[in-house]
C-alpha cells in the first residue's frame, strides 16, 4: 500500500485474521490514514487511537469528508481471541454522528468508505426493506432492532436511514456492480467492486462548483465502473513486480517440493461433499487417529 501510494484504507474483518496486535502493527507501518469510525476499546469504550474516524480532503477548494466504517459482523467471523480487546460500535449511530460532525466542519461532500456492502440484488432487497417498514408501527423505530438481527446492516440500509451521504464506497460482499446503484430516498450513490484484488473501480464524479454539490458522474469506459485485472494486457510495474517477487520467493521457499500426486481434480466445489473437502478431513483424521473429522466449506480455499 505504501508503495502504491493510496490516499487511505479502511479496516475490514480480515484485518483481524492474525489478531488485533498484528493489525495495530500494520497500521503503524502505514504511510497513509487508516479509517474506522466504529472501532472502540472493549474495556473503556474509547475510540481506538490507531485509526481515524474520517479525513477531510481539499480538492481544488471542494472539501470532501471520507468516513470509514467496519462491519459489526467481524466478531462472528473472527477468532474470539483476535478481537477480544475491541468493540465494534453500531454502524447507524456511528455514521449518523460523523456525518453531522463533518458537515459542521464545513465538508461540502460526504463519502463513506465502508467494509460493508450492498446486497446481491439491491432492488429486491430495497423493496423488501420498504415493505417491512410499512408493517411496523409508525410510532416505533422503523429499523429492525440490531440485537434481533442475524447480521449487521448493509450499505443500502445505512444510506437509506441516514441522510447526507453523497457517495458510499462499499466492500466485504465480493460482488461488483458495473454501474452505481442510487438509493431512492436519499440518493446516495453506491460503488462496489469484486473482491480478492480481482479488479479496481474507477469513476469520474462531477461537482457543481457554485453549489458545491454532486452533479452526477461519468463512466470511464463503456464497460462501466469496473476494471478487471485478470486480462493479459496489464503489464506489471517493473519496480513493484521485483518487490513482490522477492517476498514470494521467501514465502514459497520449499513449496516446489513434490510430496504427492493426485489423479483427480481437487477443487473447492460448492455446498455439500467435495473431493477437496474429503481430502482435508481424511488428512486431519489420519494425523490424530480420530474416528471422524469434518471441515467447513469456508475454510477451503485454493
Amino acid at each position: 500500500f505504501n508503495h502504491i501510494g493510496l490516499d487511505l484504507w479502511t479496516v475490514g474483518n480480515h484485518d483481524f485474521d492474525e489478531g488485533s496486535e498484528n493489525l495495530w502493527k500494520l497500521i503503524k507501518m502505514s504511510e497513509m490514514p487508516v479509517l474506522s469510525a466504529n472501532l472502540g476499546w472493549a474495556e473503556t469504550g474509547e475510540p481506538v487511537e490507531y485509526v481515524q474516524p474520517y479525513v477531510i480532503k481539499d480538492y481544488d477548494g471542494i472539501k470532501v469528508a471520507i468516513i470509514g466504517v467496519t462491519t459489526t459482523d467481524t466478531p462472528k467471523m473472527a477468532f474470539p481471541e483476535h478481537v477480544k480487546d475491541v468493540a465494534f460500535l453500531d454502524e447507524f449511530e456511528t455514521v449518523r454522528r460523523y456525518v453531522k460532525e463533518v458537515r459542521e466542519k464545513g465538508a461540502d461532500l460526504v463519502f463513506v468508505s465502508g467494509h460493508i456492502g450492498l446486497p446481491y440484488d439491491p432492488e429486491a432487497d430495497y423493496q423488501k426493506m420498504i415493505e417491512e417498514e410499512e408493517d411496523r408501527d409508525e410510532a416505533e423505530d422503523v429499523r429492525e432492532p440490531l440485537e434481533e438481527r442475524k447480521w449487521g446492516p448493509s450499505a443500502m440500509e445505512i444510506s437509506h436511514y441516514i441522510p447526507g451521504i453523497d457517495v458510499f464506497f462499499g466492500g466485504h460482499i465480493h460482488k461488483g456492480f458495473d454501474k452505481p446503484w442510487e438509493e431512492p430516498t436519499n440518493h446516495t450513490l453506491h460503488f462496489q467492486t469484486y473482491g480478492r484484488g480481482s479488479g479496481v473501480g474507477h469513476i469520474d464524479l462531477l461537482i457543481d462548483r457554485p453549489t458545491r454539490t454532486l452533479a452526477g458522474y461519468e463512466l470511464p469506459s463503456y464497460r462501466g465502473v469496473l476494471t478487471t485485472l485478470f486480462e493479459d494486457e496489464w503489464w506489471p510495474d517493473a519496480e513493484t513486480a521485483a518487490m513482490i517477487e522477492e517476498r514470494v520467493d521467501e514465502a514459497e521457499a520449499g513449496m516446489d517440493r513434490v510430496i504427492g500426486y493426485t489423479d483427480v481434480d481437487l477443487t473447492r466445489g460448492g455446498e455439500g461433499e467435495t473431493q477437496m473437502g474429503n481430502l482435508v478431513a481424511d488428512a486431519m483424521r489420519e494425523e490424530v487417529s480420530a474416528d471422524f473429522a469434518f471441515t467447513n466449506l469456508g475454510g477451503i480455499r485454493d
